[in-house]
């Protein structure tokens, strides 16, 4: 088996900084939360699922922290991870997206459960689009092996 001798970069450091806003921001507005914190909306933008204070600040970070690390390890034991190599810049938007996804998702959790009105269908709709379009620009120059 290789070894690999990958040195932590910035890079690294302020992504898993980011992977972590979550839970800052839940801490700050814990005591805001009420017991129950919409957490699911339908699409005429009212909420229509509830999780407890607790789940709605940590579960749910939690859950987006794990697809944070499992994101990582499926490009590391990935035995096509020589092609994914090529193409950093996918894997760079892949990534950044979950976390990013995370905090924009914390964010609506925590503002709707404190009771300020957002449009939930726009914020959430919105970076969805904008990964795939980066991700569109990026894909025609992977080569697929």
């Amino acid at each position: 088996m290789k070894k690999n001798n990958r040195k932590i970069s910035k890079w690294d450091i302020m992504y898993w900084l980011t992977a972590l806003v979550p839970f800052i921001i839940s801490v700050c507005f814990y005591n805001r939360l009420p017991d129950l914190v919409p957490t699911h909306w339908g699409t005429d933008n009212v909420a229509d699922g509830y999780s407890s204070r607790n789940m709605a600040a940590f579960g749910i970070p939690a859950f987006m922290f794990l697809m944070a690390v499992m994101v990582n390890v499926i490009y590391r034991i990935d035995p096509k991870r020589e092609n994914i190599s090529r193409s950093r810049e996918l894997k760079q938007i892949t990534r950044w997206f979950v976390v990013l996804l995370a905090v924009m998702v914390q964010f609506v959790i925590v503002l709707s459960g404190i009771g300020v009105d957002i449009n939930v269908g726009s914020m959430v709709s919105i970076p969805i689009a904008l990964m795939f379009v980066a991700a569109g620009n990026y894909l025609p120059k992977c080569r697929q092996k």
